[in-house]
């Protein structure tokens, strides 16, 4: 039997950190929000910083897609080709219509302007521009598409074409779960993020010095609270589509619809989808913790358990490589234990050292909300919360003269257990603003605050 490497018995000198940021996820009972009716044939709602499923209406069915296609041509485009690559528009290109740029057979751009009139405006004859630059012909280019699917995790895509139009006779389309996946990865590029965020853009010829002005075919989405960017798509066969990604209550999420009978309809979707996500994680909030650790020497990586703090079953949290891990999707105000083992690799097998030493990370509760703020005739101020703050074992409800309540620029009112309590008696008049912070306190008396509730102004007269 091979001996452990003796430069993994340093373990024990391996000092673990815990640190708790409010995110928001639903490893607790789960709050009821009515599921909005989607007229779309397929529609997917993942929330990507929890990894959590919100939504799925015939998520694994496959379906002509149209040009949210285009989502792989940039990818592709990125990973063989370099931004300032010189790209040229043969004859093949140059006669590829309807949506177009217009190059002519012969010119030249540099990929990334490239990228930028594929994913703005959707432009067709860019697509097999770019197809050709990188596998030579456009059919060649879709086998390498539907490689590029499968190592993503896609189970339902067949892409015949770079843009995504229907070919008679073929089967080019894909599912909504699968095109969140590779919006997703997408996304983990600069550069194809920047272009699906972009709303126009001018963009020049080489060779020829032609200016090309691009614009979005999103801008309906572009209007909506917390909207990133995305990439649209129509066909007669696939009808509406669409897959953006967007931010509420701070998390990401990435949203996509396929088959719809109108733009108007396709907008209408995904204004519900995005309004049910911002509802969900209100209801359901989640919070991480960040563990850090010293390095141990010659580790070539470090594997996370953590547990509810009373429990005796660990949770294989994850690998890293780093000397930090963040667990997201905890209960808010709760305990977990954490532990790390770091490990090296040798001949194909994974040799773990001891554990590094424990420790507890203790996630903040659920922020709390003002619901009303009334003052009576004597200068008594009543506050009165929208609900009861998970994890929450009091709430500090304070005021001030002005909306900023940092380096203590604010009076604590009253430290209380309730959710309506009269925080102050007796102000004067003036104007003045009220913010509730929920906390739980530890045994040693340490206090573990959640973020500030919005700041609500009421006058005493």
């Amino acid at each position: 039997m091979k001996k452990k490497p003796l430069r993994l018995l340093s373990l024990c000198l391996c000092l673990i950190l815990a640190t708790a940021v409010f995110l928001g996820h639903p490893c607790m009972a789960k709050g009821a929000v009515k599921k909005p009716a989607i007229a779309a044939n397929a529609a997917y709602l993942w929330d990507i910083t929890d990894n959590e499923v919100l939504f799925e209406k015939a998520a694994d069915t496959h379906y002509a897609n149209a040009s949210t296609t285009k989502m792989l041509t940039a990818i592709l485009a990125l990973e063989h080709l370099k931004p300032n690559t010189v790209v040229q528009f043969s004859a093949e290109a140059a006669s590829r219509i309807p949506t177009k740029l217009w190059a002519n057979a012969g010119e030249t751009f540099y990929m990334q302007d490239l990228l930028y009139s594929l994913l703005v405006p959707s432009h067709n004859d860019t697509a097999v521009a770019l197809a050709e630059a990188v596998s030579g012909s456009e059919a060649a280019f879709a086998k390498l598409m539907n490689k590029k699917a499968v190592s993503l995790g896609c189970t339902h895509t067949s892409f015949v074409t770079a843009s995504g139009l229907d070919v008679e006779g073929k089967d080019h389309g894909s599912s909504a779960r699968d095109l969140a996946l590779i919006l997703r990865h997408g996304m983990q590029k600069a550069l194809f993020l920047d272009a699906i965020r972009t709303s126009s853009k001018t963009i020049q010829s080489l060779n020829l010095g032609r200016t090309f002005q691009l614009a979005t075919t999103s801008p309906e989405f572009r209007q909506m609270a917390g909207a990133i960017g995305g990439k649209t798509g129509y066909t007669r066969k696939a009808g509406y589509c669409f897959a953006g990604c967007f931010e509420r209550s701070g998390h990401k999420f990435i949203v996509v619809t396929l088959g719809s009978a109108s733009s108007a309809a396709r907008w209408q979707d995904i204004a519900a989808l995005m309004q049910y996500a911002e509802k969900y994680r209100t209801e359901n909030p989640t919070t991480s913790v960040t563990v850090r650790w010293n390095p141990v020497a010659n580790a070539q990586g470090y594997t996370i358990w953590y547990r509810l703090n009373g429990s005796a079953k660990y949770i294989r949290a994850g690998v890293t490589t780093k000397t930090s891990y963040t667990q997201y999707g905890l209960k808010p105000g709760v305990t977990y234990r954490f532990a790390v083992k770091p490990w090296v690799k040798e001949n194909g097998t994974y040799i773990f050292g001891p554990v590094c030493n424990k420790t507890d990370g203790v996630t903040k509760p659920q922020p709390a909300q003002i619901s009303s703020v009334t003052v009576n005739a004597n200068g008594d101020v009543k506050v009165k919360l929208a609900k009861k703050a998970l994890g929450a074992q009091k709430y500090a409800m304070c005021y001030s003269t002005s909306p900023d309540f940092r380096n203590w620029n604010f009076k604590i009112g009253i430290r209380t257990t309730y959710t309506t309590r009269t925080m102050a008696k007796g102000l004067k008049p003036g104007v003045y603003y009220a913010r509730v912070r929920s906390y739980l306190e530890m045994k040693d008396k340490t206090k573990v605050y959640a973020s500030w509730s919005p700041a609500v102004k009421f006058t005493v007269k």
